[in-house]
């Protein structure tokens, strides 16, 4: 579950589909579980952004691309197992009348 099927499938548009609703469940469990998703991509094939990021945006975690598997890739990789990260966090919004916040990236509850 889970797997992109390849463009030229008979069936491509249903299996994509559900494809994306599995990771969208995945999605919604892992944020009740409170387990953050870091997406590491690199190399020449194609890797479908839209359909893993629900696994970065719900969780709070990142969805990162890179040209190869370098240096930079796996300072990288080593560096999100290392980060702290805060659970349970409050933030309070005290804005003058003339400011709204408009967008928030992340997840909220």
């Amino acid at each position: 579950p889970g797997a992109m099927p390849l463009e030229d499938h008979p069936d491509y548009l249903r299996l994509e589909r559900e494809a994306e609703e599995f990771i969208e469940r995945l999605a919604q469990k892992l944020t009740k579980s409170s387990i953050i998703v870091d997406v590491f991509g690199a190399g020449h094939r194609p890797l479908d952004v839209p359909a893993l990021y629900p696994l970065t945006q719900n969780t709070g975690g990142s969805l990162l691309m890179y040209e190869e598997f370098g240096q930079e890739y796996f300072s990288c990789l080593k560096a999100s197992f290392t980060r702290f990260v805060g659970i349970h966090a409050v933030v309070d919004f005290r804005l003058s009348d003339e400011l709204e916040v408009e967008q928030i990236i992340g997840p909220i509850k």
